[in-house]
C-alpha cells in the first residue's frame, strides 16, 4: 500500500466516523483505490487549471499544479 492510498483511506474512514481513522482506515483501502483511480484522468477544469498553473512564470513548481487541480475537482 502507497502512502496516498492509506492517507485516502485514512480520510475516508475518518468521513465516516472520527473513532475509526486510527483502527479501521485498512476497511477502505479499496475504496481509496478506486477514489485514487477515477482521479487518473482529469476533467477539462482540473487539465486547464494544471496547465494554466504550469505556464506561469511566477516559481510554481509541481506541487502547486497537483494541489490546483484538486482544488478544481473539488469545485465541481
Amino acid at each position: 500500500m502507497t502512502e496516498m492510498v492509506e492517507k485516502v483511506a485514512r480520510a475516508i474512514a475518518s468521513s465516516q466516523d472520527e473513532n475509526k481513522n486510527d483502527y479501521w482506515y485498512g476497511d477502505y483501502i479499496e475504496h481509496a483505490r478506486a477514489a485514487i483511480e477515477a482521479m487518473r484522468e482529469p476533467t477539462e477544469y482540473m487539465a486547464s487549471a494544471g496547465w494554466l498553473t504550469n505556464m506561469a512564470d511566477d516559481g510554481q513548481g509541481p506541487d502547486d499544479c497537483w494541489r490546483k487541480m484538486i482544488d478544481e475537482a473539488l469545485k465541481e
